[in-house]
């Protein structure tokens, strides 16, 4: 639950991540290693946006009062 909550920073580093990835890809056509971190990031992004939605829809109204009241903090 905590880390829904940043889940929107998740989805805007994953892309950076994509993004770098492509680059270290195309710089290094021979390499499996740049495969390897295409897949990773894109993984990442998935997940990152499935964790963004389901946020949205199960924890629309919450906030950090609400969650330290939650966890008794």
């Amino acid at each position: 639950m905590i880390s829904g909550i940043f889940t929107c920073y998740a989805v805007i580093l994953a892309g950076a991540a994509l993004f770098m990835s492509d680059i270290g890809f195309a710089r290094d056509r021979a390499g499996t290693l740049g495969i390897a971190s295409i897949i990773c990031s894109t993984a990442g992004m998935i997940l990152s946006i499935v964790m963004e939605a389901v946020r949205n829809i199960f924890f629309e109204n919450i906030s950090l009062t609400s969650l330290i009241e939650f966890l008794h903090l």
